[in-house]
């Protein structure tokens, strides 16, 4: 019955043992000759980004290994592409930061190259986007766009003109483009821009201001037709039935000078100077809620000796 017992304990340390062994064979695979290490052949380093171009032969994939100076391999952060990549991107790092990174050839489940590395990277300062313009306004929304400079994520803080910064609305957004929507007509806004920098910000592009067209639509194409020494003949575009031309000598005060009102869309405008400068505004009256449009011009026309 001893022989018995003692049989048994024998053989579970002989299982127990076969385990352990197989386990830490498990933790500590080791690299395949037969695998090549891959040849890094440029960096390309952003704010938050770093771009690491390599080449290599017979994987099937690339792993990139990477956290602070010195950290222990294994513990790091690990980005994978396919071979059919040929470049590997870290992204969400933080500006100003070196990291540490190794890079190794995949090319089976079961089968990986010797590292390269350890290498490093200092990521770039995060810069104020360049170039923030208004390309086009409506009533309740309007288009900007902007020059990337080392960022790919951007925020636009946004609020009626004269706000400070950190009360407004933001936007977060990708690329160098965005509509910003759900504006009230006729009122003018302040915006500015900011690169999006791993957990920071860069410093404000800004402001750009600008106001939303009222909620009734401004006439188009308002030019001068005809010129004579005692009248001008002016022209525009519109979908509405009624409008207001107001115009007096150049450099006059909207609401000062002279207003007509027309249902037409052109109008003759006589009696006035010889020789004399003037400018012309015109805006569509909508009637209801929507009342009047924003003015359009001035059209500046000299009158004829």
């Amino acid at each position: 019955m001893k022989k018995s017992n003692l049989l048994v304990v024998f053989l579970l340390f002989l299982l127990c043992f076969s385990c352990s062994k197989s386990n830490d064979d498990g933790d500590n695979p080791q690299p395949d000759a037969n695998c090549l290490s891959p040849s890094i052949v440029r960096t390309f380093i952003l704010a938050t980004e770093a771009q690491v171009a390599y080449e290599t032969v017979g994987a099937v994939s690339i792993e990139l290994e990477y956290g602070a100076p010195g950290f222990t391999r294994g513990t790091g952060m690990v980005v994978s592409r396919t071979i059919s990549d040929s470049a590997i991107i870290v992204r969400d790092l933080e500006p100003m930061t070196t990291y540490e990174y190794y890079l190794t050839s995949i090319c089976s489940p079961t089968s990986f190259s010797a590292p390269v590395g350890p290498r490093n990277f200092t990521t770039q300062q995060c810069r104020t986007p360049g170039s923030f313009r208004l390309d086009f306004v409506e009533d309740s929304r309007a288009w900007f766009f902007w020059s990337i400079e080392n960022s790919r994520f951007f925020e636009l803080e946004y609020g009626v003109e004269g706000f400070s910064l950190g009360n407004g609305m933001t936007k977060r957004v990708e690329g160098a483009s965005t509509t910003i929507g759900n504006l009230d007509p006729s009122t003018t806004y302040d915006i500015y821009l900011s690169a999006v920098c791993g957990s920071s910000l860069s410093a404000p592009n800004g402001p750009v201001t600008f106001t939303t067209d009222s909620a009734c639509p401004s006439p188009q194409f308002f030019k001068l037709l005809d010129v004579g020494s005692d009248f001008v003949y002016i022209i525009w575009d519109s979908n509405e039935s009624a409008f207001e031309v107001e115009y007096g000598p150049i450099g006059f005060t909207i609401g000062t000078g002279t207003v007509i009102p027309t249902s037409n869309q052109d109008l003759v405008v006589d009696g006035l100077q010889p020789s004399t400068t003037y400018e012309f505004y015109v805006r569509a009256n909508c009637g209801g809620s929507q009342g009047l449009s924003n003015n359009v011009g001035p059209l500046v026309a000299t009158t004829n000796p």
